[in-house]
């Protein structure tokens, strides 16, 4: 799920069996509970950084399930403790996966995954700064960035 088509369909080039596009359970059509025979996702990744994405991620995921935030957000969200006590819901932050480095290095040799593929944003190195400037206005508009040096 996601806010950006763009993203959605990168995820089904990399193999992701579903997408949905919302940032709002009510507006995506066939509640995502509907896929998952009507509990919610065992885990689900927040990674677009916004309030209503976090609140959603909370509502989505299964109980007994697991949230992964990824997504960067600017300030405080609100969550409802009262759900991630009686869902008994695990929550855990991300911000690196240096163990894994070596697994995603083996998936881009193989050829499965094209790390090209991933990049949303190529800048030469001079325009590094208005690209940073972009991002932090837009995150929802950039992806990886690639420096040309």
């Amino acid at each position: 799920m996601d806010v950006d088509p763009d993203k959605l369909a990168q995820a089904t080039a990399l193999g992701a069996r579903r997408t949905v596009i919302s940032s709002d359970a009510r507006g995506c059509g066939p509640h995502p509970r509907a896929h998952h025979g009507g509990e919610g996702p065992d885990v689900v990744i927040e990674a677009v950084g916004k309030p209503a994405t976090y609140r959603l991620a909370l509502d989505l995921v299964a109980a007994c399930g697991r949230i992964v935030y990824i997504g960067w957000v600017k300030g405080d969200i609100a969550l409802e403790a009262r759900q991630i006590v009686a869902k008994e819901v695990d929550i855990l932050g991300s911000r690196n996966a240096t163990d894994e480095f070596a697994e995603v290095i083996a998936l881009f040799e193989s050829g499965r995954i094209d790390p090209l593929a991933l990049v949303t944003n190529r800048v030469p190195l001079d325009d590094v700064p208005a690209m940073f400037t972009r991002w932090a206005e837009q995150p929802e508009g950039v992806g990886k960035i690639l420096v040309e040096i």
